[in-house]
C-alpha cells in the first residue's frame, strides 16, 4: 500500500495466458474450497484470445484475492463461480475482458459495500470478526485496476452473496503459438522429468525453508528430478552448514526469504561475504511467493543468483536449476 501511495508501484507488461493465470487461482485455492465443501468453478470458454500482454503478477494478486475472499466468507456447502468472458474492443489489436467472481456467502451490507475499496475497512459483524484480514485487500486490489486502466464493481446483498466484476482491456499477444507449444510441453511431463532427473543425479542441494509442509513439498519435488536434499529451517542454519561444511559439499542453496532467525536475504549476504571459495562461488536461490520486480532485485543485490516463485511450478523449477548447474 505504502508503494502505491508514494507512486513507487511499477506493472511489468509480459505476454502471457490468461487460462494460465485462473489455472494457477485454481490450484492455489482447491484444497481450502474442498476443506469447506464448496462447489467452486472456473468458466474461461468465453475467451477467444487467449495471450495477452499484462503484468501476469499483479493480475494473479487481483484475483487471487477476489477468489480468496469469495471462499473465505462463503459457508460450509456454498458456491463460488468464476467466469471468464471477452468482448470486442475499438482498439487495435486490444480486447476487452469482464472478470466476474460471484459467491453465495454472507455478503455485505449497501453501506459498507459503498466504501469496500478504501484502505483498513472491514465490515463490523460477528461472522466477519472471526476472520483474520488487515481490510488493504480490496484497496489493493483497486489500485493495482486503476493502474490498468480498468474498472472493479460490486453487487452484494446481507445473506446472499456477493458479485465482483473486473473489466480490463489488455493488448492481444501474437504469442498463442507459443502458449500452445507450453502446454504440449506440459503432457510430455512425465518424460522431461524423468530426463531431468537423470541430469540432475547426484547433485546435492542445501534447503533452507522454515515452514514443514513447504519443506516437505520441496523435498519431494527435488529428490523427485534426482537431486540429494539436506533441508534446514533458517538462514543461521543454512549459513553454518556453509561454514561448517568441505569446498564442493553442495551444488546449490535453494533458499526461502522469509524465516525467522535470518531471513534469506541476510544469510546470503554473509555466505558471500565468508571470503572463502564456497562461500563466493556457490550458487543460491531465492524460493518466495512474492515475485515483484522490487523482490528480484533486492535478491540479486544480496548475492542470489536465481529466483524460484512459490507455490513451486515444475516447469520454472527445472529451468532456473537447470540453467544455473549445467
Amino acid at each position: 500500500m505504502s508503494r502505491i501511495e508514494s507512486g513507487r508501484l511499477e506493472l511489468e507488461f509480459e505476454e502471457t495466458s490468461l487460462r494460465s493465470i485462473i489455472d494457477d487461482i485454481r490450484n492455489m485455492l482447491d484444497e481450502e474450497a474442498a476443506s469447506k465443501k464448496l462447489d467452486i468453478s472456473y468458466d474461461t470458454e468465453g475467451i477467444r484470445d487467449n495471450a495477452v500482454i499484462c503484468d501476469r503478477t499483479r493480475l494473479c494478486q487481483v484475483l487471487l484475492n477476489l477468489v480468496s475472499n469469495a471462499v473465505k466468507y462463503t459457508e460450509y456447502g456454498g458456491k463460488v463461480s468464476v467466469l471468464v468472458t471477452q468482448h470486442e474492443c475499438d482498439e487495435p489489436e486490444t480486447a476487452s475482458y469482464e472478470i466476474c467472481v460471484r459467491d453465495n456467502g454472507i455478503g455485505m451490507s449497501q453501506e459498507f459495500a459503498s466504501r469496500i475499496f478504501e484502505p483498513f475497512e472491514r465490515e463490523r459483524s460477528s461472522t466477519v470478526s472471526r476472520i483474520q484480514g488487515t481490510g488493504l485487500g480490496m484497496s489493493i486490489t483497486k489500485s493495482i485496476i486503476d493502474m490498468m486502466d480498468g474498472e472493479i464493481s460490486v453487487k452484494t446483498q446481507e445473506g446472499e452473496g456477493s458479485e465482483f466484476t473486473v473489466r480490463l482491456k489488455l493488448k492481444i499477444s501474437s504469442a498463442d503459438e507459443k502458449v500452445s507449444v507450453a502446454a504440449t510441453a506440459a503432457d510430455n511431463e512425465n518424460e522431461q522429468s524423468a530426463d531431468s532427473a537423470a541430469s540432475f543425479a547426484g547433485k546435492r542441494i542445501l534447503l533452507a525453508e522454515d515452514n514443514e509442509l513447504n519443506r516437505e513439498i520441496a523435498v519431494t519435488i527435488l529428490e523427485g528430478f534426482g537431486f540429494e536434499v539436506v533441508s534446514v529451517t533458517d538462514g543461521s542454519e543454512a549459513l553454518e552448514h556453509i561454514v561448517d561444511s568441505a569446498p564442493n559439499t553442495y551444488d546449490l542453496v535453494l533458499m526461502d526469504v522469509q524465516m525467522p532467525v535470518m531471513d534469506g536475504y541476510e544469510a546470503s549476504r554473509l555466505i558471500r561475504g565468508l571470503g572463502n571459495k564456497q562461500g563466493a562461488e556457490i550458487p543460491i536461490v531465492a524460493m518466495t511467493a512474492n515475485a515483484f520486480e522490487e523482490d528480484r532485485r533486492r535478491a540479486k543485490a544480496a548475492g542470489m543468483d536465481g529466483f524460484i516463485t512459490k507455490p513451486i511450478n515444475l516447469d520454472e523449477i527445472v529451468i532456473t536449476l537447470g540453467e544455473i548447474l549445467k
